[in-house]
């Protein structure tokens, strides 16, 4: 388990495993208990609800209510089936745990909380009368199994190698004080105080002042994200606003998309036939990005048949492109010194005249959240959304002067740019958060906190 994916009550039980052993001893982790193998389970015992006893399998683990103790499951057995599959009941208090496959990395582990039987991907551990169950589990969820996997292709638990992980060797008093402090961290409120904490032995003090110090650095952590989240969801609106106010002190008047454009279509209502090596992309609507074309993935089609298409409509530098079916109806780009492309009936073009107005502008306009209005206002909505051509026509934007157009491109240019920067220092900002938290863990593993 890398530090980044540790848990604030993994670390804290980690460190209190490592005092643990310093002042009481170490036994094996076989030693704590007996082990609950698993069974197979035929398909044509599966599915049965109402029986006696609990039947678990890994997915199990994954059902609400289930996050510490197994307390339902798909499937329920009774003594006939057991016989007949052979399978083992488990007492409640068994831990148990992937043994097979990916699930292993999860590091998941699940009290039983009645007799139960499991399946063979799973393996558990049934603790002695010396063990307490709940400090069993606390401490198994904090050995990473990943580490003892064997096998490549399917990675794989063995007995002889987990049973072999060093534990402290604890009386039963001690392991409860353990158990009931994990219990309160695992569920503690940002705001509760330390407090209300409950009491560990007083050979674990420091390890108690070392995980409140964590657990405080963590919420400062937690806190710089969201306000760095809150100024990311901020720069949007911070940028369309910006345009409305510029259009509405500049004086002009709405004008219909029609009257300011030399062509407004859509593309190909007839999915033309594609070609599997590289052609003529064809542009869909996930293709349309916010301000920009992406030809990462396409389809492609014969030059002979994109000819045909163009007689439609062919999409050249500073037209504007808008998605006008499904989900992202309203995106919009302007091509940019485009390669050849065919668009599809979920796309529209709009060729701005640019005797009336800037192609950035109309994008700047089509952006803005007064157009969207417009625009969702008029989707017909169907199975998905769409946005019919003769709508899109009767769609209006401000158009004030040319030189004033301009001088309105120049300052969202320079304003854009500048959003552009600050995005990428909240980026480099969570990168950095990220960091800390795994940095702090290292330094508490190594006792400098």
């Amino acid at each position: 388990m890398k530090t980044s994916q540790i848990t604030i009550p993994v670390a804290a039980m980690r460190l209190i495993n490592t005092r643990c052993c310093e002042v009481w001893g170490t036994c094996s982790m076989k030693n704590l208990g007996s082990w609950a193998s698993g069974s197979g389970f035929p398909l044509e015992y599966q599915g049965m609800q109402g029986l006696p006893y609990l039947f678990c399998k890994v997915s199990d683990m994954n059902r609400p209510g289930n996050e510490v103790y197994i307390k339902t499951t798909a499937n329920t057995v009774d003594d006939r089936a057991l016989q007949l599959i052979r399978a083992k009941l488990h007492p409640p208090g068994t831990v148990i745990f992937p043994k097979i496959g990916g699930a292993i990395a999860t590091n998941k582990r699940r009290i039983l909380a009645r007799h139960s039987a499991i399946d063979n991907n799973l393996l558990g551990i049934s603790p002695h009368k010396s063990t307490y169950p709940d400090w069993l589990f606390q401490f198994l969820r904090s050995v990473d199994f990943e580490a003892y996997q064997v096998g490549t292709s399917v990675p794989a638990l063995k007995q002889g190698t987990i049973g072999e992980v060093t534990a402290p060797c604890l009386s039963i008093d001690v392991q409860k004080a353990i158990s009931q402090f994990m219990i309160w961290l695992d569920n503690k409120k940002v705001e509760e105080l330390w407090g209300n904490a409950p009491h560990l032995p007083s050979p674990l003090d420091e390890q108690r002042r070392v995980v409140a110090r964590v657990e405080q650095l963590a919420a400062k952590i937690q806190e710089a994200r969201n306000i760095r989240q809150q100024a990311i969801g901020e720069v949007g609106p911070l940028f369309s606003g910006a345009l409305s106010t510029l259009t509405a002190n500049s004086g002009a008047t709405p004008s219909r998309l029609d009257s300011i454009c030399a062509q407004v279509t859509d593309g190909e209502h007839a999915t033309p036939a594609r070609i599997p090596e590289r052609g003529v992309p064809l542009v869909t609507a996930k293709n349309v990005r916010d301000g920009y074309l992406d030809l990462k993935v396409t389809d492609f089609l014969t030059p002979e048949t994109a000819e045909k298409c163009w007689q439609r409509c062919h999409p050249k530098h500073d037209d504007v492109l808008m998605v006008c079916v499904g989900a992202t109806t309203g995106r919009v780009c302007r091509l940019q010194n485009p390669p050849p492309i065919v668009i599809v009936r979920s796309v529209a073009l709009l060729r701005p005249n640019t005797d009336s107005i800037e192609p950035r502008f109309l994008e700047y306009s089509l952006e803005s959240a007064e157009c969207q209005r417009q625009i969702w206002a008029s989707v017909k909505q169907a199975a998905q959304p769409c946005l019919y051509i003769h709508r899109i026509k009767n769609l209006t934007v401000p158009v004030p002067s040319l030189p004033e157009q301009r001088r309105i491109i120049a300052y969202l240019d320079n304003l854009q740019a500048k959003v552009g920067a600050l995005r990428k220092l909240q980026a480099e900002t969570a990168a950095e958060l990220d960091a800390l938290m795994p940095s702090i863990l290292d330094k508490a593993f190594r006792g400098e906190l």
